[in-house]
């Protein structure tokens, strides 16, 4: 399987930092959710970073990959923020609505403002 991710803590944010690379779909998403989640597991950090700057296409089972993260966070007090989403994955994020409760930002920096 080609590399699929990338996980970086970064204590100085309390936060975990995951590059996804390629694609996300029926092919690997399952793959890519179990991997975010044995490190959440094992990450106290309050916020989880998803740097989708190599990030070059979503399916419908990304978005529900997304979708099952983010109420596991949520649950848990943490937030889930994306960001360097390209037109084309943010267009697939924004048909759905998801935007509207997923927190997505410009950069890398902006992933580490205050919610």
């Amino acid at each position: 399987m080609d590399h699929l991710l990338k996980v970086e803590e970064n204590p100085a944010h309390q936060a975990l930092n995951i590059k996804i690379f390629g694609r996300l779909d029926a092919t690997n998403a399952l793959i890519v959710e179990d991997e975010i989640k044995k490190n959440i597991q094992f990450s106290d950090t309050k916020r989880i970073i998803l740097d989708f700057s190599e990030l070059h296409y979503l399916s419908s089972a990304g978005l529900r990959m997304l979708i099952i993260i983010f109420k596991e966070l949520k649950e848990k007090n943490r937030a889930l923020v994306l960001h360097s989403l390209n037109p084309s994955v943010y267009n697939v994020i924004r048909l759905t609505g998801y935007q509207n409760f997923l927190k997505i930002v410009d950069s890398p920096e902006e992933a580490f403002e205050p919610i």
